[in-house]
């Protein structure tokens, strides 16, 4: 919470749009930004993803909260907490998040987010560059937890780009596995040609009695340009 919440003053100074998720039921960060009563709220990140689950509209911005500072917040509160619970038969619960974050798709700044896990313990993420090898985004972070993070307002030299995000989680008890799953939300260039294609890979690994194991994956997302020519307006020639 501490992390986002100073996080978001250097975004805004960078005159970046940003957005927060309150993912905590206790509504730590929402309390922080000036709402000391979160159970009081209208509408949380609970009713948004309720919206999603039970696949009914949202209106654009529905139950955002727009704080003077100039930053946009969904906030949280207790009724999160039982959001688990009506996830365990829903279809691809894991895509809820990620299924109303697509609404918000375009508004804002290339954002991370971490995603939680069964287990309470502590990790860093760190990134790489086409320039520098790996650097520590943020640590100390707990994997019960959700955190937002903006790679746009990293320190970067001109032509500078992110090409690897890592979780570095140390040593892990046996069943260690992600609950919500972490996710990269990018917004294409619009300078990007037609046509243009960007190879995306995950990697996970870890020492198992000796042994490094690991398994890894890979795709290809490929940009279209779906915005047709319009068609020309003729003479009319008659009546």
């Amino acid at each position: 919470t501490t992390t986002c919440a100073n996080l978001r003053i250097g975004l805004v100074q960078a005159e970046k749009k940003v957005l927060l998720i309150d993912g905590d039921p206790q509504g730590s960060l929402t309390i922080s930004l000036d709402h000391p009563q979160p159970d009081k709220l209208p509408f949380t990140l609970s009713d948004a993803m309720g919206r999603i689950l039970m696949d009914e509209p949202l209106r654009p911005g529905e139950g955002l909260l727009h704080h003077p500072e100039g930053v946009d917040l969904m906030p949280a509160d207790i009724q999160l907490s039982g959001m688990e619970v009506s996830l365990v038969n829903a279809m691809s619960r894991e895509t809820i998040l990620r299924q109303y974050l697509d609404t918000l798709k375009g508004q804002y700044s290339h954002t991370l987010i971490t995603g939680t896990y069964n287990q309470r313990l502590t990790y860093q993420v760190l990134y790489k560059t086409n320039y520098n090898g790996y650097r520590v985004l943020a640590s100390n972070l707990l994997t019960t937890n959700t955190y937002s993070f903006s790679l746009n307002a990293l320190p970067l030299m001109q032509g500078e780009v992110v090409t690897d995000v890592y979780f570095d989680f140390g040593t892990v008890p046996a069943g260690f596995q992600s609950m919500s799953k972490p996710m990269l939300i990018v917004s294409v260039s619009p300078q990007a040609t037609n046509g243009y294609y960007v190879t995306n890979r995950a990697d996970a690994g870890g020492q198992y009695l000796g042994t490094w194991e690991t398994g890894n994956t890979a795709w290809v997302t490929i940009v279209r340009n779906l915005n047709s020519t319009p068609k020309p307006t003729l003479p009319q020639t008659g009546y």
